[in-house]
């Protein structure tokens, strides 16, 4: 039976442990970067129906600035 000195042994599990949180950062990067890219997409799309809503804002305004009546 060998002996491995208790430190050789304390080494390998904290280079085990800062390997899998360096795996588990990455991970975590790449889900923050694919939020951010769905966050600017719903962003956009928000942007383009606020858009799109200005247009018929605009002529009702239109239609209320034009009156139908007919003074005489």
């Amino acid at each position: 039976m060998s002996f491995v000195p208790f430190g050789d042994i304390m080494d390998s599990k904290f280079e085990k442990l800062t390997t899998n949180l360096d795996g588990f950062m990455d991970v975590m990067g790449t889900g923050n970067s694919h939020f951010e890219k769905k966050l600017s997409i719903a962003i956009g799309q928000v942007m383009d129906i606020e858009q799109q809503n200005e247009i018929p804002n605009e002529q009702v305004n239109m239609m209320c600035r034009n009156s139908t009546f007919q003074y005489t």
